[in-house]
């Protein structure tokens, strides 16, 4: 029998729908299970003849059980509550189940939505962090350092690409519309006090009589937030890192 499991993303599981019932997911007045948390923990062809057997393979009792699922390359965890199994009965059809506390529930599911393999779990900084009020936020993005005068921010753990979690950083800045930007690791964020007004060129740049500019570090060198650090400091100006 070939199938694929899925199971789902601990940092992105916001509602903490993780090993809850199906019936739970309908008093969120979810008709399916959202397929975007959800990664394929496992794929291949299993010597089972129902989904009975699928739970009993997929279940790490014994020494034994666990080394025999590492040996076809399951990394998940034992088959619970919340986790999907797709039965393949061909290339173009499929049918996929809940694993619900007793026996499975057949369900609708977005496969092309869920993510393959993830390649950087970091269980240690699931929590998304949110801050209202009005200062300036510095970090680096793909182009340069950027410091921006917000009215809050959000940063979350969001899906980078098909296989590798990333981060989310929203900006809010008055009645504009937020300012979005992806990372693949964590962004340093230097936040200080709106009343400061932005860093000045000269931080970064030798500028000449004639206002020729001249970088003072590559362009994307962490030494810039660390120059926006010793100004804060000079002027003293109240920061913080995030």
């Amino acid at each position: 029998m070939e199938i694929t499991i899925y199971q789902i993303i601990p940092e992105l599981d916001k509602e903490h729908v993780k090993f809850r019932e199906l019936a739970y997911l309908q008093s969120l007045e979810y008709s399916t299970p959202n397929a975007q948390i959800y990664e394929a923990i496992y794929h291949g062809k299993v010597d089972a003849s129902s989904l009975e057997d699928i739970y009993r393979i997929f279940n790490r009792v014994t020494e034994s059980d666990a080394l025999f699922l590492d040996s076809i390359g399951f990394t998940g965890h034992s088959l619970s509550v919340s986790d999907i199994v797709e039965i393949i009965d061909s290339p173009d059809k499929s049918r996929f189940y809940f694993c619900c506390s007793i026996g499975f529930q057949q369900i609708a599911f977005a496969k092309n939505l869920a993510m393959g393999k993830v390649l950087n779990h970091d269980y240690a900084d699931p929590v998304s962090f949110t801050r209202q009020g009005s200062f300036y936020l510095c970090f680096m993005d793909e182009f340069d350092v950027t410091t921006m005068l917000c009215s809050g921010f959000s940063l979350e753990r969001c899906k980078y690409s098909q296989s590798q979690l990333g981060y989310r950083l929203c900006l809010q800045r008055g009645d504009n519309p937020s300012y979005i930007r992806e990372f693949l690791t964590r962004p340093s964020l230097l936040l200080f006090a709106s009343d400061s007004g932005k860093p000045p060129e000269e931080l970064f740049y030798q500028i000449s009589d004639s206002g020729l500019k001249v970088s003072l570090y590559p362009s994307h060198s962490p030494e810039k937030i660390k120059a926006v650090e010793a100004w804060c400091q000079k002027q003293d100006i109240f920061y913080e890192y995030i």
